[in-house]
């Protein structure tokens, strides 16, 4: 972020993609987080997106800050499909089991990688500056997602186990977002459906 900063032209608007990993310290089971929740990271990504959000504010630049929830979708490249969303996809396209720790009650907060494009897009033409907004179109349980997938796909064995986890997961409240007319086009069920069949 200090290159960025540096090094681009005063007279752009940098628009940062942060993360909502920023939340993922979070030890209140259930929260739902907007842009003035106070950030709890635990894992040097989420402290390092969060230092350079605090970059970005005090640099007297013209920013957006974008918080993207967990991003799926298919860019040709199944390595890179190792976060949740995209594995359970992956897998099962392959008709291999998935696994739900603690029977997969956790929440997930997700969003497509076309919103996410249409989100750059959108603060481009839009006088909006200085702002913070949490990108997320979905806030659902592992266990839907898992389900999800399996009613595409029958073949998918669905795995419970008891394994401990450290929290129930949070969601991202998208209305600030909303407010300003942004409209998301795509949903999780639409992507199984291009995706696996």
């Amino acid at each position: 972020m200090k290159n960025i900063i540096k090094y681009s032209n005063i007279e752009s608007k940098i628009i940062f993609p942060s993360s909502h990993l920023i939340f993922e310290g979070s030890k209140n089971e259930g929260a739902i987080y907007n842009e003035n929740s106070r950030p709890c990271p635990l894992l040097s990504y989420g402290r390092s997106k969060l230092e350079s959000e605090k970059m970005l504010k005090n640099s007297g630049r013209n920013y957006i800050i974008l918080r993207l929830s967990s991003v799926y979708g298919f860019n040709g490249d199944e390595k890179r499909m190792f976060n949740m969303p995209n594995l359970f996809a992956k897998r099962s396209k392959k008709n291999l089991p998935l696994k739900l720790f603690a029977g997969g009650l956790q929440i997930k907060s997700i969003v497509s990688i076309k919103d996410v494009a249409r989100a750059f897009l959108f603060f481009t033409k839009r006088n909006i500056k200085n702002q913070i907004f949490n990108v997320s179109s979905e806030n659902l349980k592992v266990i839907e997602i898992a389900n999800m997938c399996a009613d595409i796909r029958p073949e998918v064995l669905l795995i419970k186990t008891k394994d401990e986890i450290p929290n129930n997961g949070y969601s991202m409240n998208n209305n600030k977002l909303k407010k300003i007319k942004f409209k998301f086009k795509y949903n999780y069920i639409k992507f199984l459906n291009c995706y696996l069949n």
